[in-house]
């Protein structure tokens, strides 16, 4: 009977998907009209409203998993550039603490801006703190009632489009057949969730998702903090930030991406700015 109620619960947790509403999707044209211009002018900000996430199934970790915002969106922060000991990311669990100076959302925001780069049709003017950034994701996050415009602190030029991404990264379970059975296998993954917005009419000029997992699977405990190899683990993270930037440039010019995993506890929070 014990077996059975395992069985059950792990069949079960791979649908847990079900019923769960997707991120925005908008396709981007190279001439696009929502922008007001080409190309695409816009102020942007890349950001985490978590840290090293730990969704873990079958295990009592409700206080754990760090989704959600911690004090707030939580801004970038460049490797090296506070003190460990001052590094609200460095005290959140054992795998930051074991990652270190490395960032993973500052080396995604790295990456990403090298990637757009390429894209004549899109200029976005990049902040990473202060007013300008909290502005920009208030828009995104906004409803109705949207800004005429933003302002770039460093030129003061007034922009009428912005762009936000937003970072979730960590240990998790991928949806599959490598889920069934009880020992569960967790995969480092990075989740983007993006979009470009025109202020004046709020309309969305683009907006996609998303998610990559590292190739190698790590099952059970062999996925806990202690046991986890933080080379390798790095390595992955920056591997998989890479991967997700591609994408994401891959998207935002025009071409339609290939459907993206999921992750086993995916919730209507990930989705949100």
């Amino acid at each position: 009977m014990v077996k059975i109620w395992k069985l059950l619960l792990a069949v079960m947790a791979t649908a847990v998907l079900a019923g769960c509403a997707g991120p925005l999707k908008q396709k981007f044209e190279p001439d696009n009209k929502v922008c007001g211009a080409s190309p695409c002018a816009a102020l942007g900000t890349i950001y985490t409203t978590s840290y090293f996430q730990e969704r873990f199934l079958l295990r009592h970790i409700a206080g754990q998993v760090v989704g959600g915002a911690v004090g707030g969106a939580i801004a970038a922060t460049a490797p090296g550039a506070q003190p460990a000991q001052t590094n609200p990311r460095l005290e959140v669990n054992d795998f930051e603490k074991n990652l270190g100076v490395f960032d993973t959302t500052q080396y995604f925001s790295q990456a990403l801006q090298k990637h757009l780069g390429t894209l004549p049709q899109l200029g976005i003017k990049f902040v990473e703190d202060g007013p300008a950034k909290e502005q920009i994701q208030a828009q995104v996050r906004a409803t109705s009632g949207w800004a005429p415009h933003v302002v770039d602190p460093k030129t003061g030029d007034k922009l009428t489009n912005v762009a936000a991404f937003r970072v979730k990264y960590g240990m998790g379970a991928r949806v599959g057949n490598e889920q069934l059975g009880f020992r569960k296998s967790y995969r480092p993954f990075v989740q983007v969730v993006g979009q470009v917005r025109n202020l004046p009419s709020g309309k969305l000029a683009w907006a996609d998702m998303v998610l990559v997992f590292g190739p190698q699977r790590f099952v059970g405990s062999a996925a806990d903090a202690d046991r986890v190899n933080t080379d390798e683990l790095r390595t992955t993270l920056q591997a998989v930030c890479q991967e997700a930037a591609a994408l994401l440039v891959k998207s935002l010019s025009g071409e339609q991406l290939p459907e993206m995993p999921e992750i086993v506890d995916a919730n209507t929070t990930d989705w949100e700015f």
